[in-house]
């Protein structure tokens, strides 16, 4: 991967499927995986947007409040994270990250 012409480092997580952590200056700002198996082809590789919380649930609540929608409920990876994909009431994507850690 090329990664000096943005200052990335990248750090291989051992998960499965595949996911690598992006740090700038050491520090965790996002992360690449490839895209699931069996996703349509009329689905592009692209790039999502994560809001931290510290309350994951009761973002999501929020979201349901506020009219949008859950996509994917939350999901732990243990030791580190929490996170779920939800929806605007417009339809725009973007997940929720609660760190463990």
């Amino acid at each position: 991967m090329v990664t000096g012409l943005v200052g990335w480092e990248m750090k291989d997580l051992g998960m499965e499927p595949a996911y690598w952590q992006v740090l700038v200056d050491g520090e965790g700002q996002g992360g690449i995986m490839p895209m699931p198996a069996g996703m349509p082809d009329s689905v592009p590789a692209n790039w999502m947007v994560y809001f931290m919380t510290d309350d994951i649930g009761a973002s999501i609540a929020k979201v349901g409040e506020l009219g949008g929608s859950i996509t994917m409920a939350a999901t732990e990876v243990p030791e580190m994270l929490k996170f779920a994909v939800v929806a605007d009431p417009a339809g725009a994507v973007f997940a929720l990250l609660e760190p463990r850690m």
